[in-house]
């Protein structure tokens, strides 16, 4: 119980009132330089008038998407807790979705450990831990694929620097797991990981179902582009958005808005005017964050009470 209580306060400190105006403020500062220079009914106009079959194809992909994100995630909640249901899951990834639209950095990822509390808290940190390492790796080997293929340097040079950063961070934290005080909230915190890397079969489940999530993510996002004429090539495509994903997790805004429209604008800028990459981008923020923020309050509002 001890590892349970030193972690808690700690999440409670993660989201300050203070914080949430600061990054508002940010997140309406940027967009109103972004609406200085574009002009955003013109964006509107495009938006309304979008092609509906790419719209209803990606938001079958949003569907899809959300389906293996609750089986990944059963996945690793049985790690901890070999009879978890696919219920809990479904209410728990839906709900921290809700949040995630109004929070920076995915932290409404934070709800699932409060959920799941009963199943250890520092444990629940390390399990959503497991799921946000799953998805850099995932991610950043796309990412290194496409660029090698694409012969875009500046890509190659993204890539292996978040390969860097990631594989120091592991190693220092593995060298310095015995000599840290809290040597029992780490074991707790990293219970999943050590689970996973024992059982080399799980790994690859895990790891060809983060494949298909961000792959499908890939493809939904990319029919967005389509949907305002957007005509970018796939490959191309396919490793610009990993670094605007990468960028839109930077705190600083609510749920990366700004910076992800921001990074739209900068890497797409010889396929499509300004006009167009802001809808393509205000389609990607509905689709991927608002959209799920109003499907997700049910959940949100049912885990509450249940809790």
């Amino acid at each position: 119980m001890r590892s349970n209580s030193l972690v808690y306060p700690n999440l409670k400190k993660k989201i300050k009132p203070l914080n949430i105006l600061i990054i508002s403020v940010v997140t309406i500062l940027i967009f109103y330089w972004l609406l200085s220079k574009i002009s955003f009914l013109k964006s509107i106009q495009i938006i309304l008038k979008a092609n509906l079959v790419f719209i209803i194809l990606s938001l079958l992909f949003l569907f899809l998407i959300l389906f293996f994100l609750i089986v990944r995630w059963l996945f690793i909640l049985r790690t901890l807790h070999p009879k978890s249901k696919f219920h809990d899951s479904l209410i728990s990834t839906m709900s921290a979705s809700s949040l995630n639209s109004i929070l920076p950095s995915k932290l409404g990822d934070l709800f699932k450990v409060y959920y799941f509390r009963n199943y250890g808290i520092s444990q629940m940190v390390g399990a959503v831990f497991t799921e946000r390492l799953l998805d850099i790796i995932t991610l950043t080997l796309l990412l290194i694929m496409g660029s090698l293929t694409l012969n875009k340097p500046i890509f190659v040079y993204i890539s292996i620097t978040i390969m860097l950063i990631f594989i120091i961070s592991m190693s220092l934290l593995y060298v310095l797991r015995k000599k840290l005080n809290r040597y029992l909230l780490l074991k707790n915190l990293l219970y999943s990981i050590n689970w996973i890397i024992k059982r080399p079969f799980k790994a690859l489940i895990l790891f060809l179902l983060s494949l298909l999530i961000w792959f499908s993510s890939i493809i939904q996002i990319y029919l967005l582009f389509l949907a305002v004429s957007a005509d970018v090539s796939l490959l191309y495509f396919s490793s610009a958005i990993i670094i605007v994903i990468f960028i839109s997790l930077i705190p600083i805004t609510i749920a990366g808005m700004g910076t992800r429209e921001s990074a739209i604008l900068y890497l797409f800028s010889n396929f499509a005017s300004n006009e167009v990459l802001l809808a393509a981008g205000l389609l990607f923020s509905f689709f991927r964050y608002w959209l799920l923020s109003i499907l997700g309050i049910p959940f949100l509002y049912s885990a509450i009470r249940k809790k």
